[in-house]
């Protein structure tokens, strides 16, 4: 690689912006405008192509190339420009001069115009994909390579940028600038900015080879019979084209020669192209059949499809009938509940008035059961008293706890009347007639046989909550096991139908939105 340049002077661009006027010096004779992060001069603007400008610097001045297509009707910077000149990219204006004074000539010829023969003309070998297929003349100063129509040299390789590179011959000697293409310009495998090519040395631009063949000859001298003269010098149109005319001259032989390898190469692509035909046709007969075959499981699906949505109304038709037998049940259980919560409020209500009935009652037996034990025990005050005083001396008995009691106390008051009749009798007699200290007053056989009565009575309403009470138990346990096995059924039935996520969506309204 050469570690100079063709010549010693840089670039110069003012850049006048929408917000402000910048100056940038460019210290290499080249310079890349546009809005690609890579350029030399970065402009920050939508409007702004990539790849908007190339700016090459000679001895001679300043030639720029433009990398896009303005609009119509806008003029196409392509030539030579002085410092008073601007070009319009987007929302700049450029103003490019050569460091150093200079004298631009704007008379002089383009870089790219054709040189007719006699000059010195570097031949360029061109390979694709590894194979060598023609040789070109560069009959021009400066070739852009590309594979768009603002190129000089158009490749028709779809890994080559519409402009690619700029191939540039300067007192016997060849430079290649890279101009920020996509797949970039490499040598050796390594990309490259720029490069000075020596005889026998390649680039790769995307799958095209760039070789420095050989140096031309003039028109008077005779060219050697090597492999490269014997090549067409001419650019082959089916793998690039010329933008431009070129002037190159050939001679008859070459001609004739040229001539043959197009015809050589014609029936070639000709019979390329009919194998290419046959095998169209046979891709196309199989894509067919395979039409076919698909518009056929098409329709099987679509039938299917069909006789799903068939069966899936059908499923959600049923299982709305079973669900609304299901509310039917529901509300028929809440009813029940309902009466069942009535009925146990009432046999609660009778329940408690039985007990506050039967409390009073033990209270009124305890009352009578207090008052009958204190008779008693008055009753056999009287009779220790009766048997230890004298028989004139007995004293009356006392009443009952409620009223007079003759029936209980009739044998003592018996005993007291035989003792004043008989006041002479002799203390045998008398102790014989004396009432008994184990005398026991009996209860209230009535008070005693209402007790019972009640007691039986009570007995029998508990006995009876209770019956009512494991009745109602017992209807709720039937009616949960009813409604479970009902629900487990379901469960089965949609588990083996697939209905699952219908149910759910029927349940549960926008469960799939959420």
């Amino acid at each position: 690689m050469a570690e100079q340049f063709w010549c010693q002077r840089g670039l110069v661009v003012v850049v006048d912006g929408p917000l402000e006027r910048s100056t940038i010096t460019v210290e290499k004779p080249f310079a890349r405008i546009g809005s690609h992060p890579q350029c030399d001069v970065f402009l920050s603007d939508p409007e702004v192509p990539r790849r908007a400008l190339y700016c090459h610097a000679t001895d001679d001045g300043v030639y720029v190339v433009a990398l896009w297509t303005p609009e119509e009707g806008s003029p196409q910077a392509r030539g030579w420009v002085d410092s008073r000149q601007a070009i319009t990219i987007g929302p700049y204006r450029i103003f490019v001069q050569p460091t150093g004074s200079i004298v631009t000539p704007l008379a002089a010829p383009a870089l790219e115009a054709p040189e007719p023969l006699g000059d010195w003309q570097p031949l360029i070998a061109m390979g694709l994909n590894g194979q060598k297929t023609k040789t070109y003349r560069l009959s021009r100063r400066l070739t852009v390579v590309g594979r768009g129509k603002l190129s000089t040299l158009r490749i028709a390789d779809g890994y080559v940028s519409t402009t690619h590179c700029v191939l540039y011959r300067e007192g016997g000697r060849l430079w290649v600038i890279d101009l920020l293409s996509a797949n970039g310009t490499k040598y050796e495998g390594e990309p490259i900015e720029v490069l000075e090519l020596l005889p026998q040395q390649s680039v790769a631009i995307g799958n095209t080879t760039l070789t420095y063949a050989a140096t031309g000859q003039s028109a008077d001298t005779p060219a050697p019979a090597t492999a490269a003269s014997q090549m067409s010098v001419t650019p082959d149109s089916s793998i690039w084209s010329s933008s431009q005319p070129d002037y190159t001259a050939l001679e008859d032989s070459e001609l004739a020669r040229a001539k043959a390898q197009w015809e050589a190469e014609r029936q070639r692509l000709q019979s390329q192209l009919a194998e290419l035909t046959e095998q169209l046709a046979q891709q196309s007969e199989q894509l067919r059949q395979e039409r076919l075959r698909l518009e056929a499981e098409l329709a099987e699906l679509r039938q299917q499809q069909s006789q799903f949505q068939a069966e899936q109304q059908a499923a959600e038709s049923y299982w709305r009938s079973q669900m609304a037998a299901l509310e039917g049940l529901q509300s028929q259980l809440a009813a029940q509940q309902e009466e069942l919560r009535c009925q146990q409020q009432q046999w609660q209500a009778e329940h408690a008035r039985w007990e506050q009935e039967l409390r009073e009652r033990a209270r009124q037996l305890e009352e009578k059961s207090a008052r009958l034990a204190a008779w008693e025990e008055t009753l056999l005050r009287q009779a220790r008293q009766q048997s230890q005083s004298p028989p004139d001396q007995h004293p009356s008995l006392p009443a009952g706890p409620d009223a007079p009691a003759p029936a209980t106390v009739a044998g003592g008051a018996e005993a007291a009347f035989g003792s004043h009749q008989a006041g002479a009798c002799s203390a045998a007699s008398a102790e014989q007639r004396r009432p008994q200290p184990q005398a026991v007053v009996k209860i209230d056989e009535q008070s005693a046989l209402e007790l019972e009565q009640l007691s039986q009575q009570i007995t029998g309403r508990l006995i009876e909550l209770q019956d009512s009470v494991w009745r109602r138990k017992m209807l709720k346990y039937l009616v949960a096991v009813a409604a479970g096995v009902g629900l487990l059924l379901v469960a089965i039935v949609i588990w083996q139908q697939g209905y699952v996520e219908q149910l759910l969506e029927l349940l549960v309204p926008g469960r799939g939105e959420r």
